[in-house]
């Protein structure tokens, strides 16, 4: 049982995934220290520099959404061009699938992929 208690409220966030990050062992000291002294968690403290992060995002038009899906589109058009003169025998349809696959390995929401895909 440790010694030095740190307030968690232990409760599951419904819909949510897990992102691991690793940081240089001098960041993950202090990291670790500024957690145990303020008694707080180091997941409250990176969800809420990522909640901060992700509404200055929302504000910003470039950064939006439907911004990001089409630059995000824009790439993979010029890998499918690319990816034609590499493998010329390669269909839409097969391409699309590759693309489907990265996309959800990924961790990308599939309705964003049903959009993007739909008009690749």
């Amino acid at each position: 049982m440790p010694i030095l208690k740190i307030t968690s409220k232990n409760d599951k966030i419904v819909n949510s995934k897990m992102v691991g990050v690793q940081f240089p062992v001098e960041l993950h000291s202090y990291f670790s220290l500024f957690a145990m002294a303020k008694g707080i968690t180091k997941s409250s403290i990176v969800k809420e520099l990522m909640n901060d992060w992700y509404n200055t995002c929302m504000e910003d038009s470039n950064l939006t959404p439907k911004k990001l899906m089409a630059d995000l589109l824009y790439k993979i058009r010029i890998e499918w061009k690319r990816y034609k003169v590499k493998k010329p025998f390669i269909t839409l349809v097969e391409f699309k699938k590759t693309i489907k696959n990265e996309l959800k390995r990924r961790g990308v929401d599939t309705k964003i992929i049903y959009i993007i895909l739909k008009q690749l």
